[in-house]
């Protein structure tokens, strides 16, 4: 058997003096350039070397860009010595909603070469806010914003209970993706701001998505220092449909924890790792499954808490890569 890993690097911090892996070919290794790689890609083949040692490894990173990630799957694929491709990455701007560049790749090479496709779930836990937009009146402006408590007029944007740290939230919804070669993109725009508890802004982005993908990012950092800070997320529609949305929460502090009011809890298995051809792995601890621990029953397992969580529906057919 071939197996294929596709990571960020493989050699980036002296991969070639390592005795973990002494049947690798260099030859079959196709690294990220530069130093910046932290050999996840070599961790990987390390783990797949000690329960397949007679397996012909592969690497090919992943990291320069999600096209040239599609590309990099087609190419293992069409590849008549690799069986089964595994990765561990995530791009933010993956559709939710339809199946991107990555995903279409991955579908061709189970469906048409016949190969096996493992990708890790991802490590967003069940940070995640989903609904349909539910328009409130902007008493600051002519737009809309999402109520977040419809009935209860007095409340309508989601407290956010942050500690320190680098946070990343990725908003989508589900309308045509112009980069996927879509007829139209987007028809809807919507943004995403932090405000004070009355809804003034106090920080966000502003993109013009019409006839563009339907995404929103904000990235932002609570200072070292302060135990924790509260904020209010606003979802603000410009003009377009109410149209179903979802946010992922990618980077959540250095605590990884996220607490909202209204809480988070969908699904953040999306993009790649979502394709319907991809067996997505979650994470368990060794001491959390039946073989190892008593307090685990019968055959139950016990995922870690940072392990993503499925269920988000893929709605649209997408446009069909060459």
């Amino acid at each position: 058997y071939g197996i294929a890993v596709i990571s960020d690097s493989y050699n980036n911090k002296g991969a070639d003096t390592s005795k973990e892996l002494p049947t690798v070919n260099l030859d079959n290794v196709e690294d990220l350039p530069g130093i910046l790689g932290s050999d996840e890609g070599r961790a990987m083949m390390e783990i797949v070397y000690d329960v397949a040692p007679g397996a012909e490894l592969f690497f090919k990173t992943g990291f320069l860009s999600e096209s040239d990630f599609a590309e990099k799957v087609r190419e293992l694929a069409d590849n008549p010595q690799v069986d089964i491709i595994v990765d561990d990455l995530s791009y933010l701007k993956e559709p939710f909603y339809q199946d991107g560049l990555v995903a279409q790749a991955i579908d061709y090479a189970v469906n048409v070469k016949n190969k096996l496709y493992f990708s890790a779930a991802g490590n967003f836990g069940n940070k995640s806010y989903e609904s349909i937009f539910d328009p409130e009146a902007n008493l600051s402006g002519p737009t809309e914003i999402h109520d977040f408590f419809p009935g209860d007029d007095s409340k309508y944007l989601q407290e956010l209970t942050l500690t320190p740290g680098l946070y990343v939230i990725v908003l989508q919804w589900d309308e045509d993706y112009y980069s996927l070669g879509g007829n139209s993109g987007a028809v809807t725009d919507l943004d995403m701001y932090l405000t004070d508890k009355d809804g003034n802004k106090e920080f966000g982005y502003n993109w013009n998505n019409f006839g563009a993908d339907p995404i929103e990012l904000i990235y932002f950092r609570v200072k070292q220092g302060v135990q924790s800070t509260t904020t209010y997320l606003m979802l603000e529609k410009f003009q377009g449909n109410n149209v179903p949305f979802k946010y992922v929460v990618f980077r959540s502090g250095n605590s990884g924890q996220f607490i909202a009011n209204p809480p988070v809890g969908a699904s953040t298995v999306v993009g790649h790792n979502n394709a319907a051809s991809n067996l997505a792995i979650g994470a368990v601890r060794w001491d959390n499954t039946p073989n190892w621990s008593t307090t685990v029953e019968g055959s139950q397992f016990i995922p870690q808490s940072s392990s993503s969580l499925g269920g988000t529906e893929v709605s649209e057919t997408p446009v069909q890569q060459p």
